[in-house]
């Protein structure tokens, strides 16, 4: 689906009068609308501004891929998003969320408390979660239909509380003489594409200005994990880093995998020969930006007593993890990861390249890929070993 930016037309009908259960109506196949979606790549632009004043600062645009996840309670998705299309800023997934600093390169992790997360939700999921709530509520929320000619504009004010709809966990507060107020925008198919929220502190809006052709198939059953980008450390929401490299120098951790046959794989089998150890998953670009270089390096060195494994970190999917390994025709072993293995060898975030000697001791790590640079890197390493 691809859309340009949605301009409405100037022509209004005012529905002030219109029933209750016809705006229910409407609010539902709204909801059958989003209810659609499995995943979505968008565009977006937000912005705020001080109460009574109409002017928007602190205005932005934002590039999000999202995933639907019901099994969510908090969130309600997984996703990634990005200050412009090339850099992430952000990514979340299974209540872990990432924040991305380009000018001190690091990777900021957070686990989000599974009470009230201030964590937002993407654009579709807390429209969602409002219309829902309005539904419910149609007694004691005074609405209006505003008709334009491609769109319609529901406003709904709730009275004497703060209600926040940020994400699944509604923040609803009793306040005598407080009204939240809440406007979304649909197209003529009762399709969102805009939200702003009035609240006496400030008002927010946010709309999308263009959706992307997104292969949903491609990635449903994938995930989307932690992304290390090149050069980046990771360090947690006290700042403390969380270091992969504090393990060289140090005894590999041993581990026991199945391979995607079921078959167990274990370090040890590999004792008396260098090893490149990657632990990868099938929903990182970088990950698979990596796969040409590993496959010519198992190519030129099998035969030399070096061995390479590629550790998923994320999914269990057997089936994606099959057509991912054909697809991307690599010979050499493919394991699933246990929270163990993930958690003795630091791993949070991928891609990381772990080289392990022929004693057993881990050699070097190197995290993130960069094309030409990381292959560099490995290579000139690999040789000294």
């Amino acid at each position: 689906m691809k859309l340009s930016r949605l301009i409405f037309g100037f022509v209004l009908i005012n529905f002030t009068n219109i029933s209750s259960q016809s705006i229910n109506k409407l609010l539902e196949q709204a909801i059958e609308k989003i209810d659609l979606l499995k995943c979505i790549s968008y565009k977006s632009i937000k912005g705020s501004s001080a109460p009574y004043d109409s002017v928007l600062i602190n205005q932005y645009s934002s590039f999000y891929k999202v995933m639907i996840e019901p099994k969510d309670l908090l969130i309600g998705a997984r996703f990634i998003s990005y200050n412009d299309s090339s850099k992430i800023d952000f990514s979340y997934n299974n209540y872990i969320s990432v924040r991305y600093d380009w000018e001190n390169k690091t990777a900021i992790l957070d686990t989000l408390k599974q009470t009230r997360p201030t964590l937002h939700s993407p654009f579709y999921i807390k429209v969602r979660k409002l219309l829902k709530y309005v539904i419910k509520n149609m007694d004691s929320i005074k609405c209006q239909v505003n008709k334009y000619k491609d769109t319609l504009q529901f406003t709904f004010e709730i009275k004497n509380k703060l209600a926040e709809f940020f994400n699944m966990i509604p923040s609803l507060f009793q306040k005598e003489g407080v009204v939240s107020s809440y406007s979304i925008w649909t197209n003529k198919d009762l399709f969102p594409f805009k939200f702003k929220r009035k609240m006496p502190h400030q008002t927010s809006i946010e709309e999308v200005i263009k959706v992307y052709d997104y292969n949903c198939d491609d990635i449903v059953d994938k995930q989307f994990g932690v992304y290390l980008p090149y050069g980046f450390s990771i360090i947690d929401k006290q700042g403390d880093k969380i270091m992969t490299v504090e393990l060289e120098g140090k005894v590999a951790p041993n581990w026991s995998l199945k391979n995607l046959d079921g078959k167990i794989i274990q370090l040890s089998d590999y004792k008396g020969k260098n090893l490149l150890v990657v632990f990868t998953g099938v929903g990182c670009g970088h990950c698979h930006l990596a796969l040409p270089f590993l496959n010519k390096f198992y190519d030129e060195y099998k035969d030399n007593g070096f061995n390479i494994v590629s550790i998923e970190s994320f999914s269990d999917n057997i089936t994606v993890l099959k057509r991912y390994k054909d697809m991307n025709k690599f010979n050499y072993e493919f394991l699933l990861a246990d929270k163990a293995t993930t958690s003795n060898y630091k791993i949070v975030a991928v891609p990381v390249f772990i080289l392990i000697n022929k004693n057993g001791l881990i050699e070097k790590v190197f995290t993130g890929y960069k094309k030409v640079e990381t292959d560099r890197e490995i290579i000139d390493y690999v040789n000294k070993m």
